[in-house]
């Protein structure tokens, strides 16, 4: 069983970061939202210092109500807006563990955005043993607002981790079809593969598993089976260096929204 109840939305200037949280609003309509910008602290204290604050100031408090605005339509409840002040990446990264946040959303039109700055609070995140899937509508994705497919992606989870049990949470609830992409031998599935339905508890849902080319680019699959899907659920590389970089490509060119493990 998975519960999502308190979900952080990092807001930035960016359109996608409010498809993003529209989406999530639509995925978990019962969670409560904390809206977060991030800005660094300057400590010069010349007039044009204090002037480019202020401006800095206005834009991110435009974009948490853009992104209020946007939950708001779906009928989600905003429970706090916060412009956090200092290193943008500590001070996300204390917010998000201080209350125990169970999904962050983030979005952008720039890759760099998603590797240079998410990547790097999920690193912070786990370091400090703090694990937390990541909703991250990404540079290449379409808006998605109605989940009618999943694509699980899958190279070593058990049927207990978080990417599973996402992924079944989600088909279960929207009624949409689960599609699981094992771009490595994953036994248990094998094992289940006739009962994959009972096993999951999806006796209601359409569940199919995908057969992996050996031969083939786990990236560029995965990037082509995100045609398809209207939400990606990726097993993180948990410090498996070959699956990090898959991570880090279909974050950054996914055609559908990611929520990463």
């Amino acid at each position: 069983m998975i519960r999502v109840r308190n979900v952080v939305v990092y807001a930035t200037r960016s359109r996608n970061v409010i498809s993003a949280a529209a989406l999530s609003a639509v995925i978990y309509p019962n969670a409560t939202y904390h809206i977060v910008a991030a800005i660094p602290k300057l400590r010069s204290r010349v007039m044009y210092t204090r002037m480019f604050q202020e401006v800095v100031e206005g834009l991110a408090g435009d974009s948490m109500h853009e992104v209020e605005m946007a939950l708001l339509s779906k009928g989600a409840i905003v429970t706090r807006k916060r412009l956090l002040r200092g290193d943008p990446i500590r001070s996300l990264v204390d917010y998000i563990t201080s209350t125990r946040a169970d999904l962050l959303v983030a979005g952008s039109s720039s890759p760099s955005f998603i590797l240079n700055v998410v990547f790097k609070i999920l690193s912070a995140l786990r370091s400090a043993r703090f694990y937390i899937p990541t909703l991250i509508h990404t540079p290449r994705s379409r808006q998605v607002t109605d989940v009618k497919e999943v694509l699980l992606v899958l190279h070593s989870a058990q049927p207990e981790d978080i990417s599973v049990l996402v992924s079944a949470d989600l088909a279960r609830r929207l009624g949409a079809h689960l599609k699981i992409l094992p771009i490595l031998r994953v036994p248990w599935l094998e094992r289940h593969s006739l009962s994959l339905k009972t096993y999951l508890g999806l006796k209601d849902v359409d569940v199919s598993i995908e057969t992996f080319p050996t031969s083939a680019s786990a990236v560029e699959e995965v990037l082509e089976a995100s045609e398809g899907a209207d939400v990606v659920v990726l097993e993180g590389s948990r410090g498996v260096k070959d699956m990090e970089l898959l991570d880090k490509r279909v974050a950054a060119e996914s055609a559908a929204p990611v929520i990463l493990t």
